[in-house]
């Protein structure tokens, strides 16, 4: 059962080229796993880069997300042979961030692609002294129920669930961008992997 109260906490030690160090050191039990999603990490560091008036490079980072959800949901290959009495697939998580990414990824391998756009955002570093800083950030334009549907996984859920899933996660990556809602997905499947595995 998908719990939507599993939203992910925002974790500082979580940067965007690097898990924790703990967790880091643990999921390296697993080498294959570990090897995609640090590469998941690196390109994921790489999607919000874009000069956002150029379309060029937007396209550039939109390329850089679908690589970033491949390697992320390739996990559940590596753990195949890395783990094969217990293959953990991103559909048996509670954590609904875990369901839109794998979902994500097929959408945008076997369906038009997801197209990026932009909305500007106050932020503040935790540090004395700073002021709030306006930054851009991409988001999502047709991550839809409709194009959700038209997913060979989407028998999986009920048709509530399905606008559940897609209205949870509209608001959830619309709050700081898509590439920190993959980079939180990104750091809880690393958990995930480590507490279904015992590392």
């Amino acid at each position: 059962m998908i719990d939507f109260r599993l939203a992910p906490v925002r974790d500082h030690t979580c940067t965007f080229i690097r898990l924790p160090a703990e967790d880091e050191r643990r999921i390296a039990a697993l080498p294959a796993t570990a090897a995609r999603i640090n590469m998941a990490l690196i390109f994921c560091a790489q999607i919000g880069s874009a000069d956002k008036a150029d379309q060029q490079a937007i396209r550039k980072c939109e390329g850089y997300m679908r690589a970033t959800l491949a390697e992320l949901v390739s996990v559940e290959d590596t753990l195949a042979w890395e783990r094969p009495g217990k293959v953990f697939r991103l559909w048996q998580s509670a954590n609904p961030l875990l369901h839109i990414m794998r979902e994500l990824r097929n959408m945008n391998v076997h369906l038009q692609p997801s197209t990026f756009g932009t909305r500007e955002i106050s932020v503040q570093l935790r540090v004395e002294g700073s002021v709030p800083t306006d930054i851009e950030i991409f988001t999502l334009q047709n991550f839809t129920a409709e194009r959700f549907k038209q997913l060979h996984n989407a028998k999986r859920y009920t048709e509530q669930q399905v606008e559940d899933l897609v209205a949870w996660f509209n608001t959830f990556h619309k709050q700081w961008g898509i590439a920190d809602a993959i980079h939180q997905g990104i750091c809880v499947l690393a958990v995930t992997l480590i507490d279904e595995y015992g590392l």
